[in-house]
């Protein structure tokens, strides 16, 4: 099976890539990973054949998919073929809304805090890791003490910001 999906979001996990996208014909989030165990991906996996480089946000590319295999937190999860990804285009953002409208929550992720670790995504029970929403006032700050940061689960980049909501 094979998807287009453009990319929303590319993050540098254990040395390799955890990659995130909507399916461009369901609406959908889709998490592409490795392997069964939901490994991220290795560069060359996110290399196009008929471009030069590795995907990025709002490329639109066709992935094949091995088989979806949800996993805990991570239910949008499918593990790729190892065939080349094809790049089909970009989108704006704006045709992106169109196909995935913001979601509203309460809280992201069940929680008024800044941050959610991996403990509390166990103990809360949350059966999703992507979420698009729409923000006010963006600010992203770097977590100088990396120690603690790890110690404590978080990442070491905190976001503050204002969930807009719809009017």
């Amino acid at each position: 099976m094979k998807i287009d999906a453009v990319i929303m979001a590319k993050s540098t996990m254990y040395g390799n890539f955890c990659v995130a996208g909507i399916d461009i014909i369901t609406g959908k989030w889709v998490r592409f990973v490795a392997f069964e165990t939901g490994e991220p991906l290795a560069d060359f996996n996110l290399m196009f054949v008929n471009d030069s480089g590795s995907c990025a946000p709002l490329d639109v590319g066709r992935i094949g998919i091995a088989r979806k295999i949800p996993h805990h937190n991570h239910t949008k999860d499918c593990m790729i073929k190892y065939t080349p990804w094809l790049k089909m285009g970009r989108m704006k953002l704006e045709e992106v809304l169109k196909i995935h409208q913001p979601e509203e929550h309460k809280y992201i992720f069940g929680t008024p805090r800044d941050y959610v670790n991996r403990y509390e995504m166990s103990r809360l029970k949350l059966n999703y890791s992507l979420i698009l929403i729409r923000v006010e006032e963006l600010k992203i700050y770097f977590v100088e003490n990396i120690a603690a940061a790890y110690a404590d689960g978080r990442t070491l980049f905190i976001t503050a910001f204002a969930i807009k909501k719809s009017a």
